[in-house]
């Protein structure tokens, strides 16, 4: 009679655990679904605006960055992204959610740094996520890295407060 390898078992065992658990944290995690809500397409981290509306983040690019920035009559939430940067995939829903919250205080607008180079060095941009917001065409906030959504609404309410008195 054969003996069995027991000490191979628990390492087929925890294979198969592993890539189980890898399938379904996976699935839960795409990026590769359309979510109606956000009006975002996540697979690229670009948004793909269904129903353009004033609560959804503007895409910015070279061509709309002055007009869509310089002349704003409120300030300016600009949002410096990379579609492969991971703090960046985290941080979108929020500055989705702030946005819709904030509708003519505030408006939000996305710039793929890697689409549009010339603004990401203008701005120095050299480190992503990064935030600055505009107002008067001059920037009065230089918000770096990954904040948590109370953490924005406070930075984003000293700033709206600032800007008043301005």
């Amino acid at each position: 009679m054969k003996k069995l390898n027991y000490a191979a078992l628990p390492f087929a065992l925890f294979l198969i655990l592993g890539f189980l658990f890898m399938n379904s944290s996976c699935s839960s995690f795409s990026f590769a679904s359309n979510d109606a809500q956000t009006n975002t397409t996540n697979d690229n981290l670009s948004y793909a605006l269904k129903d353009v509306n004033e609560t959804a983040p503007v895409t910015l690019t070279e061509q709309n960055f002055e007009s869509e920035v310089f002349e704003s009559d409120i300030p300016v939430v600009v949002d410096f992204y990379a579609k492969w940067c991971g703090a960046c995939k985290k941080l979108m829903p929020i500055i989705d959610e702030l946005s819709s919250e904030n509708v003519g205080m505030l408006k939000f607008g996305i710039l793929e740094v890697d689409e549009n180079p010339n603004l990401a060095s203008e701005y120095e941009i050299d480190s992503i996520p990064r935030l600055l917001v505009f107002h008067k065409g001059k920037i009065v906030k230089d918000i770096v890295g990954y904040h948590s959504k109370d953490e924005l609404k406070e930075i984003l309410t000293e700033v709206c407060n600032k800007c008043n008195d301005m």
